[in-house]
């Protein structure tokens, strides 16, 4: 059983996406203590910043939980134990990357193909939630197929550098990467993952 369905009743959601967890035991900060930490869904900008962070995939997930949870590391350094890794569930759900999942990136398209439609020349998303633009409110992102000199010029996007794809994704969608950036950390990956599908990377048989 997950942590967070083993602690639901110690954790509320709202409509937009966040998720407070009443704190096993309040945690001393500079302000003060706390007892409850919520978070707040994660946007693109997040995870490429989380990406660039040193040390390995722990210390980058910590990172991740201070920066969408309003604290320091130093903070959440000093919360029970099994907070943080409920926290991490919260975390990987938001990314639809829950453990002990066989799922992966790779998977997306196909999960969320109800969001997606597929054109000869590239295709159409719709967003978890409408992006504010100068223009007004964008509800769906339509990329092109890159061209070959694109995809020289950004070669690290098709080895999975999340940084190296969203600079690709803003170019071939006409959205400039600040704007981009705000999409819902989700949509970025599941973004990603048709760029993928456009330099012909598909998951293998039977995935699920």
């Amino acid at each position: 059983m997950l942590l967070i369905d083993r602690y639901a009743d110690r954790i509320e959601r709202d409509e937009d996406g966040t998720a407070t967890l009443a704190l096993r035991k309040p945690a001393k900060t500079a302000e003060g203590e706390v007892g409850f930490l919520t978070l707040r869904r994660p946007t693109l900008d997040d995870i490429v910043a989380q990406r660039k962070q040193p040390g390995d995939e722990f210390d980058q997930v910590a990172w991740l939980i201070a920066r969408i949870g309003g604290v320091t590391v130093q903070a959440l350094d000093r919360i029970d134990g099994e907070d943080s890794l409920v926290l991490s569930e919260l975390v990987a759900g938001y990314l639809d990357r829950l453990p002990g999942s066989d799922r992966y990136v790779g998977d997306l398209p196909d999960r969320y193909a109800a969001r997606i439609t597929w054109h000869d020349d590239g295709a159409t998303f719709v967003l978890r939630a409408p992006l504010a633009t100068h223009e007004g409110e964008v509800a769906t992102v339509t990329l092109r197929r890159p061209t070959f000199k694109e995809m020289r010029t950004n070669r690290d996007a098709s080895a999975g550098n999340v940084a190296a794809s969203a600079k690709l994704l803003s170019i071939l969608s006409g959205i400039g990467p600040l704007t981009l950036g705000k999409i819902d950390a989700l949509d970025g990956l599941i973004l990603s993952a048709v760029l993928s599908r456009f330099l012909g990377n598909f998951p293998e048989t039977g995935a699920a």
